[in-house]
């Protein structure tokens, strides 16, 4: 409870209250900070404890909370240089390349790239250039994580279910999806529709074009359904997304019903309107209620 009160304090003045109240009645501090690290929730948590209720916690426990956090915001500004270096190198192959979730979610949900915890770098891509992006990648110091054979699977041969590289010796990893990796949705992937929406994000004096807010919000509740929504982090990216960006609704349910990925949409919405009290238009709360399997 503590820590879901610590994700809802931005939007909840009484979650404040409770994170306070849950303090003064007593916590088992070390399974807080547990709970928090397993569910990818430790740098909101601490700032919320440094902003609401310091007065109330020792320094060794506020301490705690710190270095739980410290190595998340470490690594999320180290894969933010990365994400942009590459953004150039790709840019300059003229291949379109779609950074999406880590720091660019970070920043269009959360307003800040600390905020949220993500340990590697996302991007998406046409099957046919993956061996280009290979190619870019090599002379940036990745190296490929499958089988090079793969690289060349076209729209017929075997494809891993990502692309993944690590680069040396800083050790970071990115993991490229394309049409043919995406294949937990439940029909194939357009990518020309989804390039079609795409929005632009400016970081560091750099354009990076980035999937719209509705296509994000699809593609976030079909990873989380593809996980069984085992970490709240999950959840509560869909909440700090749709409070924190403009959603075009009855977009959104048409991208959805397209990729017949409706109920599971619904699935992510309703989870971030009930356990972090994001706002959610009245039809649509209807149609959620509407829906046993939802429920």
């Amino acid at each position: 409870e503590f820590n879901l009160c610590c994700g809802r304090a931005p939007l909840d003045p009484a979650a404040k209250e409770r994170v306070r109240l849950l303090i003064r009645n007593g916590l088992n501090w070390s399974e807080v900070v547990a709970i928090a690290e397993r569910h990818r929730l430790s740098p909101v948590v601490y700032e919320t404890v440094a902003a609401t209720a310091q007065d109330l916690i020792s320094p060794e426990q506020l301490n705690q909370l710190r270095e739980a956090a410290a190595p998340t915001m470490a690594a999320g500004m180290a894969l933010l240089r990365e994400l942009l270096r590459l953004h150039q190198l790709f840019e300059a192959a003229h291949i379109l390349v779609i950074p999406y979730k880590g720091p660019l979610l970070a920043w269009i949900a959360y307003g800040s790239f600390l905020r949220r915890e993500y340990l590697d770098l996302d991007f998406a891509v046409e099957q046919k250039n993956i061996p280009r992006t290979v190619a870019v990648l090599e002379s940036a110091g990745y190296r490929p994580q499958f089988d090079l054979r793969e690289a060349h699977a076209g729209q017929n041969g075997f494809a891993p279910g990502q692309y993944s590289f690590l680069s040396h010796p800083q050790k970071i990893l990115a993991e490229f999806h394309t049409e043919r990796t995406l294949r937990y949705f439940p029909i194939p992937v357009d990518f020309q529709d989804l390039t079609s929406r795409l929005m632009t994000v400016e970081i560091g004096g750099q354009l990076l074009r980035t999937f719209s807010i509705e296509d994000t919000l699809v593609m976030l509740s079909v990873h989380g359904a593809k996980h069984f929504w085992e970490r709240l982090g999950w959840v509560l990216d869909i909440a700090k997304l749709i409070t924190a960006q403009p959603v075009d609704w009855e977009l959104l349910l048409r991208i959805a019903a397209r990729m017949e990925s409706t109920r599971v949409l619904l699935l992510g919405l309703y989870l971030a309107h009930d356990v972090f009290e994001a706002p959610l238009p009245a039809p649509l709360l209807e149609e959620i209620h509407q829906d046993p399997a939802v429920q």
